[in-house]
């Protein structure tokens, strides 16, 4: 904690140094809660995707897209960004890669999409329009 005689004293680098450190300090905890917020809500509405601790497969992947909303721009899916662990971006891009390249899992992938493209028509024809 850098108290003021301390501030005064600094150059103007050492103050931004020292304004960057606690700005990144504030950020790391709002990520955190903002993580911790996120898993409640996701647990209470039970759209958690759990590999229990084994390593995780095309159909881990594919019991997330059944899970998640997706909406439509005309024809095309607008795939939501998904935020994983920085230590699990290569396994989860490999699983991804063998999705695209797979047929069963592919074939199972666009059924999916299909299905996700009903359900987003049917809420779109369903909505009112306001005056």
């Amino acid at each position: 904690k850098t108290d003021l005689q301390q501030l005064i004293s600094m150059t103007p680098e050492d103050v931004i140094k020292v304004l960057d450190e606690g700005a990144k300090d504030m950020g790391g905890q709002m990520v955190k809660y903002y993580f911790q917020v996120l898993s409640t809500a996701v647990e209470g509405v039970g759209n958690v995707v759990d590999a229990k601790d084994q390593e995780i497969t095309p159909e881990t992947f594919l019991d997330a897209m059944r899970k998640i909303s997706i909406q439509f721009d005309k024809d095309n899916p607008k795939l939501p960004t998904v935020t994983i662990n920085e230590k699990m971006s290569d396994a989860w891009r490999k699983v991804i890669e063998e999705v695209e390249v797979n047929p069963k899992h592919k074939e199972e992938f666009n059924k999916i999409i299909e299905q996700k493209r009903k359900e987003y028509n049917a809420e779109q024809a369903g909505r009112k329009l306001v005056d």
